[in-house]
């Protein structure tokens, strides 16, 4: 699949990947915004650009860079493991994303099963 101005030649996929979406888009999807602005029609190519990041995703990050700072303080508690073991690191967040990705799949199931246009005309 060749994506709008990625180079034919390159055999790499990209890095980023982007979505064209309407300012309804969050509205139609059934989804609250938690911080900063919805999409609007005033939104160009040359305005800034619009990350949406998920919280689970934004939620792991932080939570390793706190681990990562309080397992110094904690260096004393552990036995026979680093304050910065790597395999202990990826595992434990690899579980917790595990976990996000299980507590999402169940609402995502139960609205897979909903019919967009009965959806729609209740609103």
């Amino acid at each position: 699949m060749i994506r709008e101005g990625q180079d034919v030649r390159s055999s790499q996929p990209p890095l980023i990947d982007t979505s064209i979406v309407s300012p309804e888009y969050f509205h139609l999807l059934g989804m609250t915004l938690l911080r900063g602005r919805l999409f609007a029609d005033q939104d160009l190519e040359d305005t800034p650009s619009i990350a949406v990041i998920n919280l689970a995703a934004a939620g792991a990050g932080v939570g390793l860079l706190g681990a990562l700072i309080v397992s110094h303080l904690m260096a004393g508690l552990l036995y026979g493991v680093a304050p910065t073991d790597l395999l202990t690191f990826s595992v434990v967040a690899l579980v917790l994303t595990a976990v996000a990705l299980a507590a999402s799949y169940i609402p995502a199931l139960r609205a897979m099963r909903l019919d967009p246009i009965i959806t729609l005309h209740s609103e």
